[in-house]
């Protein structure tokens, strides 16, 4: 029998070159880290309740856990109902530092009660796939259900928009360049106190819009967020005397929500687009970036 650790002449490894097979780079490498809710600040106990995997370039995705149940087992209802404050705070954090594009290392809660751990290496085929992973492997305190999909996965306003601005640039070519502007924008306040700032991203000939994600499983969060664009929004189109102001929410699939929570917040989003749309917004959502593209590119068509 040959050895094949051993190789006579000038290359003593080249019986095992023919055996190399080249390893295809991973296509997302980032950091992750865990956050973590300590119930009691005077005692030491702790648990992972989300994860936050880190992009290269900057900006941040993250999961919480969904339902905070498991902890009546441990503290009882009472205490329970405490902590799921407390994880929507979280939630509140992680949504507006992963806006601003913060780094793992630079964020901090507003309780002492939660905290995030060292960034630590992962990489995968995507960000997303990463952290579904991830959430399922660290995050023991989410409920063993079944029917409940494991691959909900939440994007921020800034996931959407990048998703709908990859279809609105092939549906729209040189004319995404006039519809889609640079989400910050700086109005100088009158007593020279200093600048505001209101986020839209979407700016045609004659109108002003924005793109905002409800893919939550928080009520609260998607209220905020539909609250704080239609707010920039209004305040804009006061300032700037412009009338046809529209909103474009992309919402989760149905199938990812146990039927109480898709009722729970479908019923929010409805509401909350009926209040609008009386207050003279336009309001078009789906649950794909596709035909929020083409609802953009027929909206900015009209305006022009």
């Amino acid at each position: 029998m040959s050895n094949l650790f051993i190789s006579e002449g000038p290359d003593p490894f080249s019986h095992l070159r023919s055996k190399l097979s080249r390893v295809p780079a991973a296509g997302f490498d980032g950091l992750w880290a865990t956050v973590e809710l300590q119930p009691d600040i005077f005692a030491p106990q702790r648990f992972t309740i989300g994860v936050v995997v880190g992009y290269p370039e900057g900006g941040f995705a993250f999961r919480l856990l969904s339902d905070a149940s498991k902890f009546d087992c441990v503290y009882g209802k009472k205490a329970a109902a405490v902590l799921r404050p407390l994880i929507e705070s979280a939630e509140y954090t992680l949504t507006r530092l992963a806006r601003d594009k913060h780094t793992l290392t630079a964020i901090t809660f507003e309780s002492a009660c939660l905290s995030i751990s060292k960034p630590w290496p992962t990489s995968g085929n995507n960000p997303e796939q990463a952290l579904a992973r991830l959430f399922a492997e660290v995050v023991t305190m989410e409920p063993a259900n079944e029917k409940q999909p494991r691959d909900f996965v939440t994007l921020d306003t800034e996931q959407v928009r990048h998703l709908v601005n990859q279809e609105l640039k092939r549906i729209a070519g040189t004319r995404f360049e006039m519809i889609v502007v640079e989400p910050q924008h700086v109005i100088p306040a009158d007593d020279g106190s200093g600048p505001h700032f209101l986020d839209f991203n979407l700016r045609p000939a004659s109108g002003a819009g924005s793109v905002l994600s409800a893919v939550y499983k928080t009520p609260g969060t998607v209220e905020l967020n539909l609250l704080r664009a239609s707010r920039d929004l209004a305040t804009y189109g006061m300032i700037r005397k412009v009338d046809d102001l529209a909103l474009f929410i992309m919402t989760a699939k149905r199938e990812q929500y146990e039927s109480p929570e898709y009722t729970r917040l479908s019923d929010l989003i409805d509401e909350q687009s009926w209040c609008l749309e009386r207050q003279g917004f336009r309001i078009i959502s789906f649950d794909e970036p596709l035909p929020i593209a083409q609802s953009i590119l027929e909206w900015a068509t009209v305006s022009e």
